[in-house]
């Protein structure tokens, strides 16, 4: 089997995305990575004509490639790899891939945050196809697909083990309190109250935790980098979790 696997946001989704790659590497199969994020940082600035031919290189080395299957964090396969650079692009990897899709979800956000209209419609009508299959490890959500007529299937989500163990002899519990992800105002509401006893913030979306005064000084920056962010929570004395409202039958 050969495998692409992608990711297109910055975020700690990321993550998964690596680990849905390594899980298909131990089972034997071949896999070609596309960083969609990584190349949005090493382009910006860049003209359009730039963005457009790292598209076509994208799809040369693809179709090179010829993938039995696409592994997608979420919706990203049917979404525009560069959405602010190119807006209006019609290039979509699941149909450059030529390959059925399969989408995993632990987030259910847009376009599933609202009922079906003109704007969310394509996003349904695109999943409806027959060359895609969700996977959903929260059963109110997958309960929602099913409304839309989208073929879904449970799956639990589980962990890459070999990415966790303990930290190395002498590595020091220096930080009182970590938490890792993005801001909501649910996620803000809560850590104010855990600022007083040495809060360490990193996530993505910097101008979100840098707009809080409160949360202004907790905040270490963006830590794209998997080993470096282990290394983070192994000197967390405590760590935090506030579960992102969507995921309703889901815990983190």
């Amino acid at each position: 089997m050969k495998i692409v696997v992608s990711i297109r946001q910055r975020s700690f989704a990321r993550f998964v995305a690596f680990d849905l790659a390594e899980a298909a590497r131990r089972l034997g199969w071949v896999v070609h990575w596309i960083d969609f994020d990584a190349l949005t940082q090493q382009l910006r600035g860049a003209p359009r004509e730039t963005w457009q031919a790292t598209l076509a290189r994208v799809t040369d080395e693809v179709r090179a490639f010829e993938p039995d299957l696409v592994f997608s964090y979420g919706i990203e396969a049917i979404l525009p790899p560069f959405p602010d650079a190119l807006p209006d692009d019609p290039w979509r990897l699941a149909d450059v891939a030529r390959a059925p899709v399969a989408c995993f979800f632990y987030d259910f956000g847009p376009p599933f945050d609202r009922p079906v209209d003109a704007a969310t419609a394509p996003y349904i009508d695109r999943l409806q196809a027959a060359d895609i299959r969700v996977f959903c490890w929260d059963r109110h959500a997958l309960a929602d697909l099913h409304r839309y007529g989208v073929a879904a299937e449970y799956l639990p989500m589980a962990v890459n083990d070999q990415m966790f163990f303990p930290p190395v002899a002498g590595t020091r519990r220096d930080a009182p309190v970590v938490f890792s992800g993005g801001p909501t105002p649910e996620r803000c509401d809560v850590l104010r109250h855990l600022v007083p006893f040495g809060l360490s913030v990193y996530g993505y979306d910097r101008r979100g935790w840098t707009s809080d005064a409160a949360l202004e000084e907790s905040y270490k920056g963006f830590v794209p980098e998997r080993d470096r962010l282990r290394h983070v929570y192994q000197r967390a004395r405590l760590t935090v979790n506030v579960t992102r409202a969507h995921g309703r039958a889901s815990l983190n």
